[in-house]
Order: structure tokens, then C-alpha cells, then sequence
């Protein structure tokens, strides 16, 4: 059996085009336990995938490495990072801004960190973009969020860099109230993606199938659901 590895329809033969999806040399050869795999999550006999939790960003990329873990949700895509995993096409895009202590009026920008201590998340893509961009700003990394937001707090950094939604909810879970936004437009905002590890050529093919099939109206609901 072929598989397109755009859109997953099945073929029993092998073409340069795939006939539902349109899409050229996307056609793949599976073996029969990949495609009895195949059968099985098509009759619903895979009802979930195992989430494991807490576990720090740079530890669950060394896993998708060592193909510990299979997929990672909300990945940026980095040229490093494509060598050893499979990005989904983006599903959505992510807005990195700078965080102070409510009570620091001097840090409006990334140019009034210059000389200053920033906490990246370690592992965070954003990390090169910083360094790269802003070389007279001391990136700090940081062992996870938290440990960034209690850098902050303890004055250890002068700033945090993170994910407006990512914060937002930790501000909000552990009810931190000393923390204030400041917007950025040096840096883009940036695509996140769903992120596998080399060995889940079907898996990816699987999941992106399933995001692929939700509607723009079906993506906005979901947005504001969660967002």
C-alpha cells in the first residue's frame, strides 16, 4: 500500500501525484505492520496518546533526540531542530514579549536592556534570535519558567522573554501580581508547530491530517475557547 504523506489517502499503487490532495512525490511505501497500525487507528482502536507532564523544554527536545517522546505540541521551528525531528505545517503564531517588575518605568524596550540580564527559557529557539539581534544584552537561561519569573522576583534578572500566552497563564495559575508586559516589535512573532521525532513519519502524517481538517471557523471557536 502507498500513503500520501501530505493529506495520508491510501493507494494501492505508487504515482508522481497524489489524486486527492494534488500534491507531487508525497506518495510513500508502507510495510504491512505500518499499515496494520494504520488500519487499527482508522477503526478508533487508538483512542489517546500518553501525555507526560513537568517535564523542562530543553530535557523533552534531548528526548525527541533520543526518541524517548514522540511528539511535542508548541515547538518553534529552528534548522538545528529539523536535522533530528519532523515539524507539522504552523497551526498558529506566538507573540514573545519582555517582562519587568511592575515597579521598573526604565526597561521599555529591548535597547534599554543593553548591559542588562535577560531570562530565556534554556533550549528556547529564542535564545540564538536574542544573542544574535542584541549581543550587548546577558541572556540568562533559565531551567524553566519559573525559574525565570523567581529570578525575576529575587532580582537576579532584569527582565523575562516569553511567550505572552505562556505567562499570562502562569501569572494567572500562581497568582503573581508584580509582573508587567512590555510589548516588542523587534522580533516577529513566530509560527509554533507540532514537533515529532525522526521515527514518526506516520504519526506526523496522521496528525497533520487531523489539522488539516479543522475549518477556519472550527480554528477561530477553538481560539477563543483557549485563548
Amino acid at each position: 500500500m502507498y500513503l500520501c504523506s501530505s493529506c495520508w489517502n491510501e493507494s494501492i499503487k505508487w504515482q508522481w501525484q497524489c489524486s486527492f490532495c494534488k500534491e507531487w512525490s508525497t506518495l510513500k511505501e508502507f510495510k504491512e505492520s505500518k499499515v496494520s497500525w494504520w488500519n487499527t487507528v482508522k477503526k478508533g482502536e487508538v483512542k489517546e496518546l500518553k501525555s507526560i507532564n513537568n517535564i523542562k523544554k530543553d530535557s523533552s527536545l534531548e528526548k525527541i533526540k533520543t526518541k524517548e517522546i514522540d511528539l511535542l505540541p508548541n515547538t518553534y521551528y529552528s534548522e538545528e531542530r529539523s536535522i533530528y525531528g519532523l515539524f507539522s505545517k504552523p497551526y498558529f503564531k506566538v507573540k514573545d514579549n519582555i517582562y519587568v517588575d511592575s515597579k521598573n518605568n526604565s526597561i521599555k524596550s529591548f535597547k534599554d536592556l543593553s548591559g542588562k540580564k535577560l531570562a530565556i527559557v534554556k533550549g528556547y529557539a529564542t535564545v540564538g534570535k536574542v544573542n544574535k539581534k542584541f549581543p550587548k544584552i546577558q541572556v540568562i537561561e533559565t531551567q524553566s519558567l519559573d525559574d525565570s519569573v523567581n529570578k525575576l522576583i529575587n532580582n537576579e534578572v532584569d527582565a523575562i522573554y516569553e511567550g505572552q500566552l505562556v505567562l499570562e497563564h502562569l501569572v494567572q495559575e500562581k497568582m503573581i501580581s508584580n509582573l508587567k508586559m512590555i510589548a516588542q516589535n523587534d522580533i516577529d512573532s513566530e509560527n509554533i508547530h507540532l514537533f515529532f521525532n525522526s521515527n514518526n513519519v506516520l504519526l506526523k502524517s496522521i496528525m497533520q491530517k487531523a489539522l488539516n481538517s479543522i475549518s477556519y471557523n472550527e480554528h477561530k471557536k477553538i481560539k477563543l475557547k483557549w485563548l
